[in-house]
């Protein structure tokens, strides 16, 4: 080695090893005031420069992505073959692409932020398409990388495909193919969602990789569900508030043309009837406003996932159909949970309490009931089951291919097909779960004899006999006879 190349290590060894030991010492430092001392990770980040933390975030999103180019090397043999799936092209200025990202930088923090829409083109299926477009979802992992999440508006005079407006959602989002296989088996329970799919996009001739692609609830939508156009739809304006207890943190997707934009009057009701003190009396009018069988339905499809993803702050949508003045209720964002996802394993599947309108309509026995009939009919056919996985196994199938070639994700190929086995499996267990909670039922039988006058609140005499009764089952119980034996004979008097 020449004498040039033996100096320039000698020196580098000397400048490099006290730089690793001061290092160390530093990191050290921190999780000793972090931990033993117990002052908040946002002091300690406050008085870090922000160009320093911006380079420190950077780099560690390069190792990452490095990471995971040599994680899917395996797969790169997929590259030279073609996806069945759609592409689209997105054609945007690049000024537009920085303001973009500049303004949602700086309202990363703000969910109660408006979109900005920024025109662009958007060609698919040899149309081309004048449009307005933004970044869309609530948490930074829809736009703080390259791969973003978008919502494309289109012309009035030129929907796409009959949508009004789409989003093009990053898909571990939703479960890779979870929601999409949930929007299938909506349909299948008779209950109305936007339709889905998915397909490539390519950002200015660069490829963005797979999204998972939906539309967004309007007017349009109404019309394709043969639902009237002409009518109110509502989902939450904002994450932050509890939105089924006040009535201005919700938003209209669809307008009724009789009624000003700023009247929310019918969802008011429904509001107000919720905070009524009286469950008899909320039980007895809930089914002027709410058409009850469109209900359970959407119900029994949350409880067949396992989910509480539609809950007391977020993914409601909520069509008031003019027609017979009732609402009804469209699934969005369901996700996929095992059935003791929240952790109450003494309640089953019957988390009802995440969502305070399900809780208060499913605490009417007969009205849980009627909730289970439905799911009842479901789970007791295995035919049902071997459509659903038939169907998820095709689904799979059809878009692995477009994963394994996106260059664009921020995950391993290897978690795309843990996390699609693992949502197969639950799918699965939640179906075979359910049916063994409506076909099982735990009786606790305490007779309890000679009781004292104070417990007899009518006659107040003392009561010869008792019997506590606790079921412990999901669907409603009925007891049809009830039979005493060897009682002992009554002590002479």
């Amino acid at each position: 080695m020449p004498l040039y190349f033996r100096y320039l290590i000698r020196r580098a060894r000397r400048v490099a090893i006290p730089a690793a030991l001061i290092f160390s010492f530093l990191v050290l430092a921190l999780f000793l005031v972090v931990f033993v001392f117990g002052v908040p990770r946002s002091a300690i980040l406050g008085v870090v420069p922000l160009p320093l933390k911006r380079a420190a975030h950077g780099v560690v999103d390069q190792l990452w992505d490095w990471s995971i180019r040599v994680r899917d090397l395996p797969y790169a043999v997929y590259r030279f073959r073609e996806s069945p799936l759609p592409v689209y092209d997105l054609v945007i200025g690049e000024q537009k692409l920085d303001e973009l990202d500049a303004y949602y930088q700086a309202h990363a923090a703000d969910y109660e932020r408006v979109k900005d829409y920024k025109s662009a083109k958007f060609f698919a299926d040899g149309e081309e398409y004048d449009v307005r477009v933004s970044y869309r979802g609530e948490g930074d992992i829809h736009f703080a990388y390259d791969k973003k999440s978008w919502r494309v508006r289109f012309p009035s005079d030129h929907y796409f495909h009959g949508m009004k407006s789409i989003n093009l959602i990053i898909p571990e989002d939703r479960l890779f193919i979870g929601e999409y296989f949930n929007n299938y088996r909506a349909k299948k329970l008779g209950v109305p969602v936007p339709e889905s799919d998915f397909a490539v996009l390519r950002v200015n001739g660069k490829s963005s990789g797979v999204y998972f692609v939906i539309e967004q609830p309007s007017g349009a939508f109404l019309e394709k569900a043969k639902f009237s156009p002409d009518a109110n739809l509502y989902g939450e304006d904002t994450a932050s508030g509890l939105i089924w207890s006040d009535v201005s943190l919700w938003q209209k997707f669809s307008e009724n043309p009789q009624s000003p934009p700023d009247d929310f009057s019918d969802l008011a009701e429904l509001l107000e009837l919720l905070a009524h003190p009286s469950d008899e009396y909320f039980w007895l009018h809930i089914p002027t406003l709410v058409d009850m069988g469109a209900f359970f339905r959407w119900q029994a499809h949350a409880a067949l996932s396992g989910s509480p993803h539609q809950d007391a702050f977020h993914n409601a949508r909520l069509y008031f159909d003019p027609t017979i003045g009732k609402f009804k209720f469209i699934p969005w964002d369901v996700y996929i949970r095992p059935l003791d996802y929240i952790g109450v394993p003494e309640q089953g599947m019957d988390f009802i309490d995440y969502n305070p309108l399900v809780q208060r309509i499913l605490k009417n026995p007969e009205y849980l009931e009627q909730r289970n009939r439905i799911l009842w009919e479901y789970v007791r056919d295995d035919r049902n089951l071997e459509e659903d996985l038939a169907w998820y196994d095709e689904k799979y199938d059809r878009v692995r291919l477009a994963f394994y070639q996106d260059t664009a994700k921020r995950y391993p190929n290897s978690a795309f097909r843990r996390t699609s086995r693992e949502t197969r499996q639950v799918i699965a267990a939640n179906f075979r779960g359910l049916r063994d909670l409506l076909q099982h039922a735990a009786v606790g039988v305490l007779p309890r004899l000679n009781l004292p006058a104070s417990h007899n609140t009518r006659t107040f005499t003392p009561i010869q006999a008792a019997i506590d009764i606790e079921v412990k089952a999901l669907a409603p119980q009925r007891i049809s006879r009830l039979e005493i034996r060897d009682l002992p004979a009554a002590a002479p008097t």
